[in-house]
Parts: C-alpha cells; sequence; structure tokens
C-alpha cells in the first residue's frame, strides 16, 4: 500500500461530467504510477464516451451496472 494512500479521501464533482462523483485515493500527482479512484454515477446520469491517450483503466462495478466500449469500437 503506498504511503500517501489517502484514507479520508472525500467525493469531488467531476471537472466535465454532471452527475458523477470521484474520490481519489492516489495517483501521479502524489508520485504513484497509476490512479486510484472510486466513481459514483448518480442514477439517470453517466459518463460521457470519451478516451484516455496512452492509458489503460480497470473496473470493478461494487453496485449496479455498467458498460464499456473497448478500443472505441462497440
Amino acid at each position: 500500500m503506498p504511503n500517501n494512500l489517502k484514507v479520508d479521501a472525500n467525493f469531488v464533482k467531476h471537472p466535465t461530467q454532471e452527475g458523477v462523483f470521484m474520490k481519489h485515493f492516489y495517483g501521479k500527482d502524489d508520485g504513484a504510477c497509476i490512479n486510484n479512484l472510486e466513481v459514483n454515477i448518480v442514477l439517470g446520469f453517466q459518463i460521457a464516451p470519451h478516451t484516455h491517450e496512452n492509458s489503460s483503466e480497470f473496473f470493478y462495478a461494487a453496485a449496479g451496472n455498467f458498460w464499456t466500449i473497448p478500443n472505441g469500437k462497440p
């Protein structure tokens, strides 16, 4: 476990996605090689389709359902 893990992290609004809240535990701003965060999406909202250049994502659904578009292809 990283020494800089934010055990008291709070949810903050996503900067561009309405109804989406994020809780950052650690990331590149903390000197980590990966970002680790929990995302809460309010019922009736979604994260718009998007890509991240030069990175990969791993998802784990704790509750509810989600869909992905691998490599931009449905």
